[in-house]
């Protein structure tokens, strides 16, 4: 039974807290250690890597400050730069594999300042995250620092010091992404950019997502009621024609269906 005194603690909406640009750096590390293509690392090696202090333990590896190198490696899944795979080992511990998305190995030797696809890997890592893909779509761009975190603070369900933190990296990913280029923002590139999602919560699986596809949506019946002829002409033989209105009810389709197998004889071709 839940202890009715016990506060619930806030939390915001998970975002990255880490900035793009050094999860860039830290994935150059990780391609100089594990190389380009390394799949299903032990994340207690990944963090060995990135400088966390690794000791033994009775049950496994630990990890000093296990908070901070959880949120470093949250951060990487919600670019799509690693993923993440959970697995037991022989004695049913879990366990959690690391493996280089391929807009990880394109990052991690990637020159912000080359080609224009190099550019375009950046801004779909920095689009990645959902929480930063609804700031975009909206516009954001023409608001600051802390109007955004003021913004995320009283409509967006972050704590105080979520908001600062979320709008801090989320600036610094605006700057070296580009994203704030007007030109950007009217190219092909930026329709090409997924689209924004109403959830602001990363999917808690314990596989990174894929980033989502633009799809074309088949139209509703009433779009398609809305966009077409407005009645429809029968021939009804010398009688002339029964002019059918469009965006009929069902029960109003019944009785058109029982009047047409009345006319039957008289319907012409």
């Amino acid at each position: 039974m839940q202890n009715p005194s016990r506060k619930k603690t806030a939390r915001s909406p998970r975002f990255p807290n880490i900035p793009l640009k050094r999860a860039q750096k830290q994935l150059a590390t990780l391609a100089d250690q594990f190389g380009l293509n390394f799949q299903n690392v032990p994340a207690i090696r990944i963090f060995g890597a990135l400088g966390f202090e690794v000791s033994p333990g009775d049950s496994g590896s630990r990890v000093a400050g296990s908070g901070r190198a959880n949120k470093v490696l949250a951060a990487h899944r919600a670019y799509g730069l690693l993923e993440v795979t959970l697995v037991r080992d022989e004695q049913g511990r879990k366990r959690r594999l690391v493996t280089l998305t391929r807009r990880g190995r394109k990052l991690a030797t990637l020159d912000p300042q080359g080609e224009k696809s190099s550019l375009r890997f950046l801004r779909r890592a920095a689009l990645e995250p959902l929480v930063f893909r609804r700031v975009w779509h909206r516009n954001a761009p023409n608001l600051t620092e802390d109007e955004l975190a003021e913004a995320l603070a009283t409509r967006g369900r972050f704590t105080e010091q979520g908001a600062r933190r979320a709008a801090k990296v989320y600036f610094a990913n605006l700057r070296f992404a580009r994203l704030d280029d007007p030109d950007f923002r009217k190219s092909g590139d930026a329709i090409a950019m997924p689209a924004a999602s109403p959830d602001t919560n990363q999917p808690k699986n314990d596989r990174t997502q894929p980033p989502p596809q633009l799809r074309s949506v088949p139209p509703s019946r009433q779009e398609v009621v809305a966009k077409g002829p407005q009645r429809l002409h029968i021939p009804l033989g010398e009688s002339g024609s029964a002019v059918i209105p469009a965006g009929l009810s069902d029960e109003e389709f019944q009785r058109l269906m029982q009047t047409l197998r009345l006319w039957k004889p008289a319907l012409v071709a």
